[in-house]
């Protein structure tokens, strides 16, 4: 079996700890992908999100595309795409962006996201993992999550532009 490094820590991650749990998915991916596990398949698998999903949602978000941008949550529901590992993946993937920023260097995100609403954004997310804890459906949260961030990001929409995109 051939097993990349990002590929093992999602394992790792989506296993929390437990050796017959990362096992059980190792040998899942490993029949999937016939030995030649990547980051991506793990993703694909676990109801995770791939970086370039959580790039296009930001991207739907700061073009103020509202309708594309649920229209994609609608089809990571369609997915089977677990909300709170959705919400997990977007904040690794934002502090990661955020930390490379620190240092010098630039990310795809952050040439379209405001530097300074990052942690914020990150804090909605982490707030949303915690209300989604005890929910029966995850993605209200999630959807409530993302007016919220629009709200802050893009002046000119509200609760009530969505409704009104929605029902035209």
């Amino acid at each position: 079996i051939n097993v990349t490094d990002d590929a093992l820590d999602l394992i790792a991650i989506d296993s929390n700890g437990g050796m017959r749990d990362a096992i059980g998915l190792l040998d899942q991916l490993n029949a999937y992908t016939n030995g030649d596990i990547k980051k991506d398949d793990v993703v694909l698998l676990s109801g995770r999100m791939s970086d370039k999903e959580i790039y296009n949602l930001f991207e739907q978000i700061c073009n103020d595309n509202i309708k594309e941008c649920f229209d994609e949550i609608e089809k990571f529901d369609g997915m089977g795409k677990n909300f709170v590992y959705i919400c997990e993946d977007i904040i690794k993937y934002l502090r990661d962006s955020y930390l490379k920023l620190q240092i010098g260097e630039t990310t795809d995100i952050m040439k379209i996201l405001p530097n300074d609403k990052i942690i914020d954004i990150i804090m909605m997310f982490n707030s949303a993992i915690s209300d989604m804890k005890n929910a029966k459906d995850k993605k209200i949260f999630f959807d409530l999550t993302i007016i919220k961030i629009l709200n802050i990001l893009n002046k000119q929409t509200n609760v009530c532009d969505i409704k009104k995109e929605f029902t035209e």
